[in-house]
């Protein structure tokens, strides 16, 4: 054999290893250990994709809907301060003239305290409702 014919086997040889190298190292790049966690990862694609979108988003739209038409569209119709504001102002007159009659409040209407205190509990209560519903219109508009 020839000196030239040995560099070019050599060279041949070289550029088969050097490849070798070069592609065993491009396999190290790849974003994922193996294909199992890459068949892993594409399985959860497709269930998010598909199946668990679906039931995610009209659930969601559900409870907006819910909540929408608590908050926008009056579907409660529960009680407000607004409703009980002059009770209020009644048992405070209530108060005043018993206490110009030398009475307490409770004498001149026994239930004057859990009255009271259920006004002040609507009163926060209506607050907090309010303050949901800001947020309701924050978030989703």
């Amino acid at each position: 054999m020839n000196t030239k014919q040995t560099v070019l086997d050599k060279l041949k040889n070289s550029k088969l290893k050097l490849s070798k190298k070069i592609d065993l190292g491009l396999i190290d790049n790849f974003a994922y250990d193996d294909m199992n966690s890459l068949e892993d990862e594409a399985s959860n694609l497709e269930y998010y994709a598909y199946d668990w979108f679906d039931d995610a988003f009209y659930a969601a739209i559900e409870a907006w809907q819910k909540v929408n038409d608590v908050f926008n569209n009056g579907a409660a119709n529960q009680i407000d301060y607004a409703d009980v504001k002059r009770d209020e102002e009644l048992l405070a007159e209530i108060a005043t003239k018993a206490e110009e009659l030398g009475l307490a409040p409770q004498e001149v209407y026994d239930q004057y305290d859990e009255h009271l205190a259920l006004i002040k509990r609507i009163e926060m209560d209506t607050k907090q409702f309010e303050e949901n519903s800001m947020k309701f219109d924050q978030w989703f508009k």
